[in-house]
């Protein structure tokens, strides 16, 4: 059985051995800026790379440095290589090895632009911001309201329809600003 894929960039790459040389930050942000969050159950096309990009600016409005702020726009890049398993059956404990598998992808992820695996206070920092973008999307694309205080968050994000091609730019630029300025303070 193979486990191969190919990306939008025509790169072939085996999923259960994912090395640095097979990570390409424009397969990352076409195929997540194309990727609906929900499980396509909302009102509108709201992508994985939208949620990416506003869980790097709450991070940002929350006074987190660029590299929480890179992790934050990659947290769920791994999705372009492994796609996303909805929340309720990814914590049921079914998926343990394709969870474990998705975080090393991430990692490699990290490690092939240079960047600081977090520590394990800095991952629940971008889980806080996660969350939080969590709630808002809830209420904007699917009218579900939480009492939830927020994570101690404020950020407000604009969530609109965008178009997969936009997001996808956005999304480049983005990185691009963030891990030149990463590397500067280095």
């Amino acid at each position: 059985m193979s486990f191969n894929i190919t990306t939008y960039t025509g790169l072939k790459i085996d999923l259960l051995n994912i090395k640095e040389k097979d990570i390409n930050i424009e397969d990352i942000a076409h195929s997540i800026s194309m990727i609906v969050r929900f499980n396509g159950h909302i009102k509108f096309f709201y992508s994985v790379g939208q949620h990416c990009i506003f869980v790097s600016e709450a991070l940002k409005d929350n006074g987190m440095d660029i590299k929480m702020q890179l992790c934050g726009l990659l947290h769920d890049a791994s999705e372009a290589y492994f796609q996303d398993i909805i929340t309720p059956l990814k914590h049921s404990g079914l998926v343990d090895v394709y969870r474990q598998k998705e975080e090393e992808v991430f990692n490699t992820i990290l490690q092939r632009f240079g960047i600081d695996i977090p520590t394990e206070n800095e991952k629940k920092n971008i889980k806080s911001a996660d969350k939080w973008m969590f709630l808002n999307e809830n209420r904007v694309l699917r009218n579900i309201i939480s009492d939830d205080p927020g994570y101690g968050f404020i950020f407000k994000p604009d969530i609109k329809e965008e178009s997969y091609f936009s997001v996808e730019e956005k999304y480049v630029s983005f990185f691009n600003k963030l891990l030149r300025l990463y590397e500067q303070n280095r």
